[in-house]
């Protein structure tokens, strides 16, 4: 690893900016990265979707899927700690750089330990790349963590399970929209019934591709966040930047930036106490200003003063020392408006009542979605969902039916004369369908439509066959188009029915 081939600009930043310096890495190698992640993960889904044909397989099979997701991710993180150094690896050589390094650690990531490992993808880097000692990487991944590195990491794996969830949830109400459902379209009806949900192993594996789907879609932007995040740790704790700042200018400048450091070291250690800018006064000087003698009186006693000076200016017996140091130059202060006082006060009473702003959207957010979900509850039809063996039969009325009569033509007759014309046609539809079911044992599953009816009743006897057409063209029109027949032909529409259905 050579920091000065390094590819992004490593400068300080927070841990937020480094998890979007993340996406633009993966954005440069997104090819070779998900192209390497679809190797190894497309066998991983369909050799777990296969087990969900064992017993009880559709439970455990996703949650197994779950389990060795970060086998992929660190083929994702091989290729992008390659690249972002400035090799460029193949698919194949990829996966051999994966095969040797994705050994250390992985028992780490998906052992016991793995269930707790949402912020993985921050120190993830340590086992597999740096190849440390268990202990030594322990208090790597301790050092990275610090400074809003670790819970920068966490949020950002909630972040993106909670992205992998509406979208494995997504397919699988898109399979769900596909179902048969007598009173409503319920997305849902994969997941109403979980007795069916584990003994199905369809229904499992629906869930591992539902899941294999979504984390093949979001998990080289995880893997790729937390290693622009390991980066930006690494480069603030190794001062990686200044190194690289160094190594450029040191190669721009080639020999000569040698020879000056060279020169100024040597003049450094040469002259140390001119750097400072300034020089110590004599031992004459100093020895005046800390004893605050006067004039001497006669000369004898200006003698005595010089000879005990000259012997307590020795090193050993002077109570002052000399020194240069660098301080910082004191500004005098200005002058505070009073406005801007008012203002930085209102930013710190804002600063500090965020947190309870925050919480304040936060709850009327989910409080006004909650009222209106259950204000217009019956909009959703969020009430109506039900297990499959608590559903009806499927008939043109979308309540319950209530029991055929033993005569639906009289019935019908009945309900005509009353003014109930969608009523009666509805008895005759359901008596067309519970004679074709009885009498020739067809079978009409529940949710049927009237054009798969129709082309149920085709092989019956021509009479039938013709009187079911007419009933459903009738009904049709009406519960659609709200075209009803009329006297005659409703009347008419009765007796073309006995005739084809009285008989056994």
């Amino acid at each position: 690893m050579r920091l000065e081939d390094l590819e992004v600009d490593l400068r300080p930043r927070t841990p937020r900016q480094a998890v979007d310096l993340g996406l633009w890495i993966l954005r440069r190698h997104g090819r070779l990265a998900w192209s390497s992640w679809a190797c190894v993960w497309t066998p991983l889904v369909a050799i777990v979707a296969l087990l969900s044909f064992l017993p009880w397989g559709a439970l455990w099979a996703p949650s197994l899927l779950w389990w060795i997701r970060p086998l992929p991710e660190r083929l994702v993180l091989t290729v992008l700690s390659r690249g972002t150094f400035g090799q460029d690896l193949s698919l194949s050589g990829a996966l051999r750089a994966w095969w040797r390094e994705g050994r250390s650690g992985i028992w780490r990531f998906c052992g016991p330990a793995r269930p707790l490992g949402i912020g993985r993808c921050l120190v993830q880097p340590v086992w597999q790349l740096e190849g440390a000692d268990p202990t030594l990487a322990s208090r790597r991944c301790r050092q990275l963590a610090q400074g809003g590195a670790g819970s920068a990491a966490a949020v950002w794996g909630l972040a993106c399970s909670h992205f992998e969830a509406c979208l494995a949830f997504g397919i699988v109400a898109f399979f769900g929209l596909f179902l048969p459902h007598a009173a409503l379209v319920d997305p849902f009806a994969l997941l109403s019934d979980p007795a069916s949900f584990a003994q199905n192993p369809w229904v499992g594996m629906v869930g591992c591709l539902a899941y294999g789907a979504a984390s093949g879609m979001v998990g080289p932007f995880y893997a790729a966040g937390g290693f622009s995040l390991y980066l930006a740790r690494r480069s603030e704790l190794e001062a990686w930047d200044i190194e690289i700042s160094l190594r450029r200018l040191l190669r721009r400048v080639g020999r000569t930036a040698g020879a000056l450091i060279v020169v100024l070291s040597i003049s450094i250690l040469a002259f140390p106490a001119k750097v400072g800018g300034s020089s110590c006064a004599d031992s004459q000087t100093m020895a005046t200003r800390g004893y605050g003698r006067g004039p001497s009186m006669d000369s004898g006693q200006a003698l005595v003063r010089h000879r005990l000076d000259s012997v307590l200016s020795a090193p050993r017996l002077r109570d002052w020392e000399c020194r240069s140091i660098w301080v910082l130059r004191q500004t005098a202060p200005q002058a505070r408006n009073a406005d801007d006082g008012i203002f930085l006060a209102w930013l710190r009473f804002l600063a500090a009542a965020a947190p309870l702003l925050k919480w304040a959207v936060l709850l009327g957010v989910f409080g006004i979605t909650g009222w209106l979900l259950w204000r217009y509850r019956s909009v959703l039809a969020l009430s109506e969902i039900r297990s499959a063996a608590e559903i009806p039969a499927a008939f043109p009325e979308a309540s319950a039916p209530e029991a055929l009569p033993s005569d639906p033509v009289t019935r019908a007759r009945e309900l005509w004369e009353q003014d109930r014309p969608r009523e009666a046609l509805s008895l005759l539809y359901r008596a067309t369908v519970e004679s074709a079911r009885h009498l020739h044992a067809l079978a009409i599953p529940t949710g049927t439509t009237e054009g798969r009816f129709l082309s149920s009743v085709r092989a019956l006897p021509p009479p039938r066959a013709e009187s079911a057409r007419e009933v459903v063209v009738a009904w049709s029109a009406l519960a659609w188009a709200r075209r009803a027949p009329s006297r005659e032909e409703f009347h008419a529409l009765l007796d073309r029915w006995t005739q084809a259905w009285s008989r056994p």
